[in-house]
């Protein structure tokens, strides 16, 4: 049976991993600046500044809480983002804000944007659900700060711009599967030294619970290293998946690279014209894994009904740099013939 995720750890970074290991530890400690730093040059950023944490849930925490906005504040978020993220704003004593959502990309529309802006929000909160980049100038000088998710797009480019570049905040997570495997845990990420310092300050940045061990960011650090030999295989994974689904004439692909975008897959993503059901019996009887594209509990009946069809009818297929050429064909054969 083909897994829908597979850690992605080759032995070039097991080897990198127990070397960082033997030079420093396996309980929280330096490795965790150095994962930062490491995910800043990916970036492109001339300075970075963050902290490696034990879960995603606490980088959003700490992220929001370092925003210092008012109780009452309403945060715009996507209604198809993580099931956890409104009882974070709830503790926080803010509001959710719902924004509307492309139902082709699954990200906030500039109308929506602008709409959450004229209604007071005081800071946005960007995912790619659907492994879709970000409009830059759908977010461009909305004056607030956003908090850009990149665990899903990490590697992808916009005009020569990596990922990343939009956000006052960037947040990889470890706790969902995506492009890199971090075994968990997340890096909270800025190049501003205003929002580290607010960081620093908040409640919890220094309790122990909180803090990623160097076992994790040593992962983070080796697979950051092979990050460009992770992508070209799934590049080129990708583009056999697509050539059947173009042979099939059926379902639609979700992820969407118009000109000057270029997107890395963490997997590949469907609108289905049938039943799931039906799908999901017909992958597992050929030996593979597939699931739906979003959290089943996020799908909020208040959607609109293309929003939420989309949401419904979404599913994922494995696409992961160590599957096996047997493995990619198969896949690739499903994809073709699906019901």
């Amino acid at each position: 049976m083909i897994p829908l995720h597979r850690d992605t750890i080759t032995r070039k970074e097991m080897d990198a991993l127990l070397t960082n290991i033997i030079d420093g530890s396996v309980a929280p400690g330096e490795l965790r600046g150095v994962a930062v730093q490491e995910l800043g040059k990916i970036l492109l950023w001339k300075q970075s500044y963050g902290v490696a944490l034990r879960s995603c849930e606490q980088s959003y925490e700490i992220a929001i809480s370092c925003l210092q906005l008012q109780e009452g504040t309403p945060v715009g978020i996507s209604p198809l983002g993580f099931s956890f993220l409104p009882d974070v704003l709830t503790r926080l004593g803010l509001v959710p804000y719902y924004l509307e959502l492309d139902e082709r990309t699954l990200l906030p529309t500039k109308q929506g944007v602008q709409d959450g802006v004229a209604a007071g929000i005081g800071a946005l909160v960007i995912s790619s659900p659907g492994g879709n980049l970000p409009k830059t100038d759908d977010y461009a000088d909305i004056g607030i700060p956003i908090i850009e998710d990149i665990t899903w797009t990490l590697g992808s480019k916009r005009d020569d711009k990596p990922v990343g570049s939009i956000g006052s905040i960037v947040i990889l997570s470890g706790d969902h599967p995506g492009v890199i495997s971090m075994g968990g845990g997340a890096l909270l990420a800025t190049q501003s030294l205003g929002y580290w310092r607010n960081i620093r300050k908040t409640q919890n940045f220094s309790r122990l619970s909180y803090q990623m061990p160097d076992l994790n960011a040593s992962l983070v650090i080796s697979q950051l290293k092979y990050l460009n030999k992770s992508i070209e295989k799934r590049m080129g994974i990708f583009k056999v998946y697509q050539e059947a689904l173009r042979k099939s004439g059926r379902n639609k692909a979700l992820l969407h690279a118009p000109e000057g975008v270029c997107l890395v897959p963490s997997f590949f993503p469907l609108l289905l014209d049938g039943s799931v059901q039906d799908v999901r019996a017909y992958a597992k009887k050929k030996g593979i894994i597939i699931d739906s594209l979003v959290e089943k509990d996020m799908v909020m009946d208040g959607l609109p009904e293309a929003l939420k069809q989309t949401a419904l009818r979404g599913v994922i297929f494995p696409l992961y740099p160590l599957l096996s050429r047997e493995e990619i064909d198969r896949v690739a054969r499903v994809l073709a013939t699906l019901p």
